[in-house]
């Protein structure tokens, strides 16, 4: 029906083409990309981990004791360790990844010392960040991010960069003025300092794209995924 919206991101991108899903992104109407959130890479602070590069190291001696923590298998955190791993000179598919369903439960195991390093959303462990018990090594971001000390990947010199976009999809049989009416309701959302307001509150990033940018980027998104994935050993 056309009231019905969903909010989606990379990581159904990802759970889509991990679990052979029959459907996936591009089989939905693409109205709006929304928020890009940058992830963080974390060791505890007691880590003799201190920059990207000693963590790199640490890949390269002993791949399989690297033992990361995360959100869901074949998700955006997954699919981040798997290409420091690759950029590290390792195989991916050998990578030690230990997914959590919960933020609470990976910072656990972060804090307790069973790992040798975490990625997360940044907002979601930026009090621990903040209070020294994680040592924030870079984000996934492209640029360098207003109120956050950890650089970007690509300035320290790993050609990576990783958003956690969200967007907003219509049904698939969406099309003429009922989809016009939802394009143009969420460009005028976008657009006012309500929204501005929120995105501060939550600490997201806009990241906006309209439909038809949105549904190019859904599809060459789905095929960086799947390639990623494949390198992992989660997709065929």
């Amino acid at each position: 029906s056309s009231d019905q919206l969903l909010v989606a991101g990379i990581t159904l991108v990802g759970a889509s083409i991990s679990n052979n899903s029959p459907v996936d992104l591009t089989q939905v109407t693409p109205i709006a990309r929304l928020t890009g959130d940058p992830l963080v890479i974390v060791v505890p602070k007691d880590s003799p981990i201190r920059t990207i590069a000693d963590l790199q190291a640490t890949i390269k001696e002993d791949v399989a004791k690297t033992i990361w923590v995360g959100g869901s298998a074949g998700g955006a955190d997954h699919i981040l360790a798997a290409l420091v791993t690759q950029a590290s000179g390792e195989d991916p598919s050998k990578i030690n990844y230990v997914a959590y369903s919960g933020g609470g439960e990976a910072l656990a195991a972060m804090l307790g010392g069973q790992a040798t390093a975490g990625v997360s959303g940044y907002g979601e462990w930026q009090g621990q960040i903040e209070s020294g018990d994680l040592r924030a090594l870079a984000i996934s971001y492209p640029d360098p991010i207003e109120g956050i000390e950890a650089k970007p990947l690509k300035a320290q010199g790993l050609d990576i960069e990783l958003v956690n976009w969200r967007g907003v999809f219509a049904g698939p049989g969406v099309e003429g003025d009922d989809l016009e009416a939802l394009k143009t309701a969420v460009d005028k959302t976008v657009k006012s300092p309500e929204w501005q307001a929120v995105l501060k509150a939550r600490g997201w990033t806009d990241y906006y794209a309209p439909a038809e940018e949105f549904k190019t980027f859904i599809g060459s998104e789905t095929e960086r995924v799947r390639g990623i994935l494949k390198s992992v050993g989660l997709a065929n």
